[in-house]
């Protein structure tokens, strides 16, 4: 009886002992896969954006400079359109939990028709994008993502301004700031597809035409609501 009980006792105290000895084995490997996550990468996505815009640009007004005998109109865009271009970033991820912060900067552009006083022209625009992009759960394959960044637009509408008996193209330029959701789907490290919607809300400021530019007496403000896809090609390296 003695015996056995001595056996026993040895058993328990081994099965402790290796119990004590595998939880520091066993924190310690998962605090190794949390600092093996990529802590900084680069990214470049070329970007699709189909879009709805709502603007004050109306085709009935008109902005004018007696000094300078020049006339400039406001032409009305088409209320929906394509936007192409793409962005480059940034990422970070600063943290030992799944979620990474970016700073992404693009440029779009689209051409369509415009029409001012019922006349027909051609209308450019141009945007220039700054986001800060915050992506959840980053060990995941479906990433969502917030985004918050502010945008440099500008209108190009051609043969929309008037100097004596010349014709020039006019430029409207202003401010506006996006808001936006993302969701991605991570095909490999190097490859992911995204889908995104964005409301972005600007207002315009300044015209320029034959080479001056003129502040508006009133501001002209416009928003466009997105639907983007793009495909993310990136590249991660490790801080540590």
């Amino acid at each position: 009886m003695k015996l056995t009980r001595m056996l026993v006792v040895i058993n328990i105290t081994a099965s402790a002992v290796c119990l004590n000895l595998g939880v520091p084995s066993l924190v310690h490997a998962k605090r190794a896969n949390a600092h093996d996550r990529s802590q900084v990468g680069i990214y470049v996505k070329p970007q699709l954006e189909l879009y709805q815009l709502t603007t004050q640009f109306n085709g009935q007004k008109s902005y004018r400079n007696d000094s300078d005998r020049l006339t400039i109109d406001v032409p009305q865009p088409e209320s929906s359109g394509k936007l192409f271009g793409g962005y480059g970033g940034v990422r970070l991820a600063l943290w030992d939990f799944p979620m990474d912060l970016a700073l992404e900067m693009g440029y779009l552009t689209s051409n369509q028709d415009a029409k001012s006083y019922n006349r027909t022209s051609k209308f450019q625009y141009n945007l220039l994008d700054c986001n800060i992009k915050t992506s959840f759960f980053t060990d995941k394959s479906l990433q969502p993502s917030l985004i918050l960044g502010v945008n440099i637009p500008w209108y190009k509408f051609k043969n929309a301004a008037y100097h004596n008996s010349t014709i020039g193209d006019a430029t409207y330029s202003g401010l506006g700031y996006n808001l936006g959701a993302a969701l991605s789907l991570k095909v490999n490290r190097y490859f992911q597809i995204e889908g995104m919607v964005v409301q972005r809300w600007q207002t315009f400021t300044s015209v320029q035409a034959f080479g001056q530019t003129y502040s508006l007496s009133d501001s002209l403000s416009s928003s466009t609501l997105g639907v983007a896809f793009n495909g993310i090609l990136k590249w991660d390296f490790k801080l540590y």
